[in-house]
């Protein structure tokens, strides 16, 4: 569900990716050029002395994939004279000259055509692609001075290779991965996408050493190889884990995400039916779901008493779905085992309610939404929307506090440890502050009102704006009979305040946030209102079935007696 509001694209400058480019460079360099290494920095210096179309060709070269370039293939109106740029960007360290040693590498820069006609004494014109490449790199083995001309010959001796290990440190400091490209900015740039603004104060910065450049790299590294290599024995996976940075980096950015590699890198070791050695990597990782990971090895190695040791600590100290749903479906399982008695406990759901109607679309969301406009209700389909949106504008100050490690750059749409469990302990006092504020209900309506004003169309990643905004209206199936003009008018977000206590909304919101990951999704999927209260709705077609998530949602309404109802709709055939 798209979390800003619709806006027409604006038209973007010819150079727009340089200018973005020149952003970030400057960005990294004026809050961390302490951190950089001497090659890094003159990176940064050799790009400013450019001329704007050296730049543009080099910006172009960096948003392609590879590292290896035929430039005189390249077409940009931009860029005036390629080849004149190309030769000042040679002049620099940022950019070399194809040698005879990246022949392997360039004839993929060549299409097959090119490849027959610039070797015509080779028979390669009946060979696939990849036979074609083979042929040529043994022929090349022997001769390689003499291909490598043919190929500069036939790329106009454009054929270059782009350096890209300064810039990666400098993307990592500026999106705090490797993942990101410029393309956010140009979401940005085009007016599609509108930031909130935050405070980026020097010494909250995500990055305070270089150290934590190098772990983040490393385990970007590692998570690389075991991404592109499914199947590993022993002996690789021992060189993998003799290659981690060490868990005592007091940087939480590195704790992160050295926690979720040492949970893949376990997994692979129970692969391999190695509990022990899992066990042992699981135990530094404070990532989900390295508590569960360790209960099952346990129980694999049959030691049933310590499992069950390690289940009873984890029912009692967390509040995260996904472990409290593993511990109800292992419990009984682990009682077994252990022949101690067990009293299973389910989930409180009121039973379904079949419903008989007529099908008038395919989505069955709609027909239950046709069957309650019928009778007198109004509905809109909001899933997970409206709650989360709420959540957002409840907790803004509170998403885009001041934080350690919390933001790395301007255009984030929520602080980068949201789903982790120190979110709220890294806030607290501003958490507690807030918990007073909203526990008013007169009070918690006016924030959600002024925040509503203040901060809409601002991407939130847990705000659905156009959602917010839809009315009935808007919606094809109401016919706005039983309406007045106003209510027909009316917003989402008005009917959401005027017909759901806001007790109920603050009760939700709290669930939310006590499981930021897991209780975003799983919410019904309509929302109805009639003259003086509401009701959610989970609609659930023929074959269809409740996931866990919603059952743990389901459970909350029924524990909180808040309003809702399970549909379980069956088509009139005959009708």
């Amino acid at each position: 569900m798209n979390t800003s509001v619709n806006t027409p694209p604006q038209a973007l400058e010819a150079d727009y990716y340089r200018v973005n480019f020149i952003t970030l460079l400057t960005f990294v360099f004026e809050r961390y050029a302490a951190l950089l290494t001497e090659q890094e920095r003159s990176f940064y210096h050799q790009f400013s002395a450019l001329s704007v179309n050296a730049q543009c060709l080099f910006t172009r070269c960096l948003m392609r994939k590879g590292n290896f370039f035929r430039v005189a293939k390249f077409s940009y109106q931009e860029i005036s004279e390629p080849l004149t740029a190309l030769s000042e960007l040679t002049a620099t360290t940022l950019v070399k000259s194809a040698t005879v040693d990246d022949f392997n590498n360039i004839i993929t820069l060549f299409t097959k055509p090119e490849l027959v006609k610039a070797f015509p004494e080779h028979s390669l014109k009946t060979l696939k692609r990849a036979e074609l490449d083979a042929e040529l790199i043994r022929v090349a083995n022997d001769t390689p001075d003499l291909m490598f001309a043919r190929l500069q010959n036939l790329a106009n001796h454009s054929l270059i290779f782009v350096c890209t290990q300064a810039f990666d440190t400098f993307r990592l400091l500026f999106f705090g991965n490797l993942r990101q490209d410029l393309t956010e900015f140009v979401l940005q740039d085009m007016g599609i996408v509108k930031y909130p603004k935050f405070t980026l104060s020097r010494d909250k910065l995500p990055f305070q050493n270089r150290e934590t450049i190098v772990a983040l790299k490393k385990i970007n590294e590692l998570s690389d190889y075991l991404h592109d290599h499914k199947q590993l024995d022993i002996d690789e996976l021992e060189y993998l884990c003799s290659q981690l940075p060490p868990c005592t980096q007091q940087s939480s950015i590195v704790q992160r995400r050295l926690g979720r590699l040492l949970n893949r890198l376990g997994q692979r070791y129970e692969q391999q039916k190695d509990y022990q050695a899992a066990i042992a990597l699981y135990q530094q990782s404070n990532e989900l779901p390295a508590a569960e990971r360790i209960i099952r090895c346990l129980a694999y190695l049959h030691q049933w008493e310590e499992a069950w040791e390690r289940l009873q600590q984890l029912e009692t100290s967390s509040s995260i779905s996904s472990e409290q749903h593993f511990v109800r479906v292992f419990k009984p399982k682990l009682a077994k085992k252990l022949a101690i008695p067990f009293e299973r406990q389910s989930l409180q759901i009121k039973p379904e309610q079949v419903i008989l109607i007529t099908p008038h679309t395919q989505s069955v969301e709609r027909n239950v939404q046709q069957h309650l406009s019928a009778l007198g209700k109004v509905s809109f389909w909001s899933e997970n929307g409206v709650f989360n949106s709420l959540f957002g504008l409840t907790f803004w100050s509170l998403l885009y506090a001041d934080c350690e490690g919390a933001f790395y750059n301007p255009f984030q749409t929520a602080p980068d440890d949201i789903y982790h469990g120190s979110f709220i302990a890294k806030r607290e006092s501003l958490w507690q502050e807030l918990f007073q504020f909203i526990a008013c209900e007169k009070r918690y309506e006016k924030l959600l009102r002024e925040n509503y004003r203040t901060y809409f169309g601002l991407a939130n990643r847990f705000i659905h704006w156009s959602l917010l905004q839809q009315t009935v209206a808007d919606i094809p199936i109401f016919d706005g009979v039983r309406l007045s003009q106003a209510e027909q008018q009316r917003s989402l977000f008005e009917w959401t305040l005027q017909r759901v206590p806001i007790e109920h909304i603050r009760k939700i919101v709290l669930h939310i946030l006590a499981d930021r990951k897991d209780h975003r999704s799983g919410m019904p999927d309509l929302i109805v209102f009639t003259d003086q209260d509401y009701c959610l709705m989970e609609v659930k077609g023929p074959g269809d079935r409740l996931q866990n998530n919603q059952k743990v949602w389901l459970d909350f309404f029924e524990r909180n007696e808040i309003p809702y109802r399970t549909l379980r709709v069956v088509y009139d055939e005959n009708n």
